[in-house]
């Protein structure tokens, strides 16, 4: 079963409202914080004299490790290459494996390994970046008054990419956000977000936490999560909300507004 699906989200008022239970999509009080004054986080640091550069014609560029060292960093952060000969400067990470990351066509200059060299991969504070590797809850029952307050009534999906089973803290099946356009957030577009329905009931409302998928109440208001109302029209969510066990569904659309005037 397919949802079609578009999440409006205006940061100006969920500022100023958040926690605020007369808003139809909540921020949580982490949320806020880390929009309004976080600060860039650096994930992965290597240094190597095992560093080499291809310039891959008209595919991705690559930065290559002969030792195998570069499965820690993350598609979409961004690297800083100190100590090469000519590729010194910073790029978005399209792909990850131990041996290669890709960047984009036309960035690097082939240079072959022996600078002791330093990689070095960041993370801001955007809500793509906050949102990074993240996971969709969809729940029965009553909606919590606030992001803050633990979870009620019953799980009925757990979205992730193609349905993977995710475990919080680590990227795998995590969703991700690529495109934005004139402040629109849009879901990544060669993810398939879905989930087998965990248990049978109606879906009445929503949370998509952070990639530590952290639940329960947070007590320290310090967790970057998210709730959102669900119904099958006049909602944040508009979706077939009936879930029998097994079913799959699939989300085909998740974007998230920022007002631009």
């Amino acid at each position: 079963m397919k949802i079609f699906k578009k999440i409006g989200v205006a940061l100006v008022a969920l500022l100023l409202f958040a926690d605020n239970a007369s808003a139809a999509v909540i921020l949580s009080k982490g949320m806020v914080d880390e929009l309004a004054a976080g600060k860039a986080v650096v994930n992965v640091v290597l240094q190597a004299a095992t560093i080499a550069y291809v310039d891959g014609g008209a595919g991705n560029d690559q930065i290559h490790d002969s030792a195998s060292g570069l499965a820690g960093f993350h598609v979409g952060d961004m690297v800083t290459v100190d100590g090469s000969t000519s590729n010194d400067g910073t790029y978005e990470i399209l792909a990850v494996s131990a041996t290669d990351l890709d960047v984009g066509t036309g960035l690097l200059t082939t240079e072959a390994e022996g600078d002791a060299t330093a990689l070095a991969s960041a993370r801001g504070q955007s809500i793509a970046d906050l949102l990074k590797y993240g996971v969709m809850a969809l729940y029965s029952g009553a909606r919590p008054a606030n992001p803050e307050t633990a979870e009620a009534g019953t799980l009925l999906l757990l979205i992730s990419e193609s349905s993977g089973a995710f475990v919080g803290g680590t990227d795998t099946n995590g969703l991700l956000f690529d495109t934005v356009i004139d402040g629109i957030v849009y879901k990544n577009a060669s993810q398939v977000w879905s989930d087998a329905c965990i248990d049978t009931g109606t879906i009445t409302w929503g949370r998509f936490y952070a990639n530590d998928y952290t639940t329960g109440a947070d007590g320290a208001e310090a967790l970057v999560r998210f709730d959102f109302s669900v119904a099958t029209s006049s909602s944040d969510l508009n979706m077939s909300t009936s879930c029998v066990t097994g079913n799959t569904k699939t989300i085909d659309e998740f974007t998230i507004t920022v007002p631009v005037q």
